[in-house]
């Protein structure tokens, strides 16, 4: 039978910079390296699909790789890492938008990240 570890001290030590969590994860749970690429391939093929799904006929191409075009540009005038992202998520659990300049806009990293999925509607 497993012995089962409160692990709340152990996440304290953790952030302190004392140890290191995967030390108390059961081998067998963890996750190959090989495994973590596969998850991250499709993940990424899923993502293009579904851009790619949501991408309209009637949509400007050439607009929509100018506003890519500008997030890389103010990555590197401005040393912070900028990433576009759709206003309406593509794949929102309530609505989903199109891959249009329209709804694409330019944010930090951190503030995309901070949004995630969502869809704040007034």
């Amino acid at each position: 039978m497993a012995k089962i570890i409160d692990i709340k001290p152990f996440i304290r030590l953790k952030y302190r910079g004392l140890i290191s969590i995967p030390q108390f994860v059961d081998p067998s749970q963890r996750l190959t390296a090989e495994r973590k690429r596969q998850l991250s391939r499709m993940h990424s093929a899923a993502r293009h699909a579904a851009k790619m799904k949501r991408t309209p006929g009637w949509a400007d191409k050439k607009a929509i790789q100018r506003i890519y075009d500008e997030a890389v540009r103010l990555t590197i005038e401005t040393g912070i890492e900028h990433h576009v992202d759709h206003i309406i998520p593509l794949q929102g659990e309530k609505v989903s938008g199109l891959h249009v300049e329209a709804n694409l806009q330019i944010l930090t990293a951190e503030m995309n990240i901070r949004k995630s999925n969502k869809f704040e509607t007034a």
